[in-house]
């Protein structure tokens, strides 16, 4: 009889060594699905952050792009020009300067490395003032900023500009960073430096540019205006609205 009463209450204390395990193993896993819901929850809530941030510095970065492109042309390739002509209010870069006594003007062409020097000093300035970081230093996370380096390269069509701000957000153990933005903004600015540096060329050599012709053989594409500003000279490359690029030429007063 105590035998058996010894069986009995080994086989009740098993039984409840099993259930304390079950109930150990049930809970444990409980513990780890939390733990990694939690994990996968601030990695995305992170990502979500990242994702805004990068919306909110592209939209800078295009926007400032667009306008700084923009002004570049209709200064003639430089901004605020200390050696100007005025026209219709607009600062436009002598790019051929008066050779006193002569019908001719000294060439100061422009490079497309110059122009993109230009661009960069300047949309660097600009984009730094657009972008605004303030609202997502005060989450839950801490936002961290690298040094900031801006990339542009000129093409016949296009403009490129690369930005590289490296920007990490951590949240206890997560860490997320960013990547490169690009913009690629489709105006003719590398073609127009190269037709401006003809019109000057001609100017240089023979006190005149073929206007007529060179629209002529642009096929449509552009079309190449003369005007005047006495004593000085406009020409105004336009291609079709979506782009233009003025030149000054300085005249002898």
């Amino acid at each position: 009889m105590l035998k058996k009463r010894g069986q009995v209450s080994t086989f009740v204390i098993i039984c409840v060594l099993v259930l304390f395990v079950f109930v150990f193993i049930f809970m444990l896993r409980d513990s780890v699905r939390e733990k990694f819901r939690g994990t996968v929850d601030r990695e995305g809530y992170l990502i979500s952050q990242m994702s805004q941030i990068k919306k909110s510095i592209n939209a800078c970065l295009a926007e400032e792009s667009e306008n700084a492109v923009k002004l570049l042309g209709e200064s003639g390739g430089y901004f605020n020009p200390a050696e100007h002509v005025t026209y219709h209010g607009t600062k436009i870069s002598v790019l051929c300067a008066k050779t006193p006594g002569a019908e001719t003007c000294s060439a100061k062409p422009i490079s497309i490395e110059q122009a993109a020097e230009n661009l960069n000093n300047y949309l660097t300035t600009e984009i730094k003032n657009c972008i605004d970081l303030n609202p997502y230093r005060k989450k839950d996370y801490t936002l961290e900023t690298g040094e900031f380096n801006l990339d542009i390269e000129i093409k016949d069509d296009e403009v490129i500009t690369e930005l590289n701000y490296p920007i990490t957000l951590k949240l206890d153990a997560i860490e997320l960073k960013n990547q490169d933005i690009l913009n690629n903004l489709k105006k003719p600015l590398g073609k127009s430096i190269n037709l401006a540096n003809q019109i000057i060329s001609n100017e240089a050599n023979s006190g005149s540019f073929d206007v007529m012709g060179a629209s002529l053989l642009s096929k449509g594409e552009y079309t190449i205006r003369e005007r005047k500003s006495y004593p000085n000279k406009i020409y105004i490359i336009d291609f079709n609205e979506r782009y233009k690029f003025n030149i000054g030429i300085q005249g002898e007063s």
